[in-house]
């Protein structure tokens, strides 16, 4: 006796779960985060920025300023003051979200290439969120065996 074959999903359809697969797994959940309103919409200043308790910046990094808009969308001005000469600030901001239970900043950016499009990514753990404070900690640094650098905005 034959058996009958197997139907397949539609080719329809099987597209359309792939989608929303795609769809859920892509949602940026960063705005159920509770104080998201203390974060997006303003203007961030640096004022310190930290590497094990000894003060690492200069007055040409206090004019650097972060501005975090919903839908994802940032800017990151790093002033008129150039710490070091021939440096690269020509990085554009493209995403930020909230990751790991709204405690990591994650900063997207388009490195400026010549020959290929590339991305950096930063991860800063928020370690004060105020009305008046940001201060974050690179999150990647003690799992690459180095010291943690501190930033605070206000």
């Amino acid at each position: 006796m034959k058996s009958k074959p197997r139907r397949l999903l539609p080719h329809s359809l099987f597209v359309g779960c792939l989608a929303l697969v795609g769809l859920l797994a892509s949602c940026n959940k960063t705005y159920e985060f509770e104080d998201i309103d203390l974060l997006i919409g303003k203007d961030w200043h640096l004022t310190s920025i930290q590497s094990d308790g000894v003060e690492i910046s200069d007055s040409c990094d206090w004019d650097d300023v972060l501005r975090f808009r919903e839908k994802g969308d940032f800017s990151h001005s790093i002033g008129d003051q150039w710490c070091f000469t021939g440096q690269n600030y020509d990085e554009e901001p493209i995403s930020w979200k909230l990751t790991d239970d709204f405690t990591v900043l994650r900063m997207k950016y388009k490195l400026p290439r010549v020959d290929a499009t590339g991305t950096k990514i930063l991860y800063w753990e928020i370690m004060e969120l105020s009305d008046t404070a940001l201060v974050v900690k690179d999150a990647l640094a003690e799992g690459n065996n180095q010291i943690p650098e501190f930033r605070t905005y206000r």
